[in-house]
């Protein structure tokens, strides 16, 4: 509701605004969400973005030639994986003006560490979605039982099938990872060696050299996805030659709460490419 209220105030002033309806998501249980899959969301987002151009166009909707590409959290990983693609496979069709990429969880291993040993109410939750959903995807594990202990083991795949609120898989995964997820698992992804590692890396969004101008929005406060992050993804960036800056939002915002402050710092910048 607050993504929809700041894109709507967006349009309210003159950008014409596309939200991807990423898959699985658009109707509840029809597939699976590809949670964190770069391919995927990149490529969702960029046919998005193709069919509001043809809307546009089809209804006389005039667009100038400047393209903003923004997002928040996971919208944050999936606005990384869009810009790569389009600079690197679409350059000709795509002319990318600004990106902001904010609070991003562009590093997936760090992410899952930080979770695992710094907990907070939805570490569990996290976790559990990135393991289940990337060993559904590249079909690590044959038995959920090689993941998750019992009675976990059946539980994460009901309670992640994006027909169960929020509120419900929270509270339903509410101990610690130690004791959701077998502690071989752990120790072998903590130690580089699981198959999980693999699918970790090959979903990182953060090892690339941004063309158009990009920030990376991060506040220090943040529970969910740290500080380091941000950091680590900056410095990579930068020594790959990308065009990219950074902007800390301080440290009193959690990840919540850093939602309007990050955006707000985008459409500020955003404004004066205008």
């Amino acid at each position: 509701m607050e993504a929809q209220a700041w894109l709507m105030e967006v349009a309210a002033k003159g950008y014409v605004v596309v939200m991807a309806d990423y898959i699985g998501l658009g109707k509840a249980g029809t597939t699976l969400h590809p949670y964190f899959h770069t391919q995927t969301e990149a490529t969702s987002t960029r046919d998005m973005i193709r069919a509001a151009r043809t809307f546009c166009a089809d209804n006389g909707i005039l667009l100038n030639d400047k393209l903003f590409l923004a997002g928040y959290s996971q919208g944050g990983h999936v606005t990384a994986s869009l810009q790569r693609l389009l600079e690197q496979d679409h350059p000709d069709e795509f002319h990318i003006t600004a990106s902001a990429i904010m609070a991003a969880p562009l590093d997936l291993t760090m992410l899952f560490e930080h979770h695992v040993t710094t907990l907070n109410a939805i570490s569990s939750t996290l976790t559990s979605l990135m393991s289940n959903t990337f060993s559904l995807i590249y079909t690590l594990a044959p038995d959920p039982i090689e993941i998750f202990q019992p009675p976990y083991d059946t539980l994460v795949p009901v309670l992640l099938d994006f027909n169960h609120p929020e509120t419900v898989v929270i509270q339903s995964l509410n101990s610690p990872p130690v004791n959701i997820f077998q502690q071989q698992f752990l120790e072998t992804v903590a130690a580089g060696t699981n198959p999980f590692n693999i699918a970790l890396e090959a979903n990182q969004a953060y090892n690339w050299s941004p063309q158009a101008p990009t920030i990376l929005v991060y506040s220090m406060a943040d529970e969910i996805i740290p500080f380091a992050i941000g950091e680590k993804s900056y410095a990579t960036m930068l020594d790959l030659g990308g065009n990219v800056d950074t902007i800390n939002t301080g440290n009193i915002y959690n990840h919540g709460d850093g939602f309007l402050p990050a955006l707000t710092k985008a459409k500020e910048w955003f404004d004066t490419f205008k």
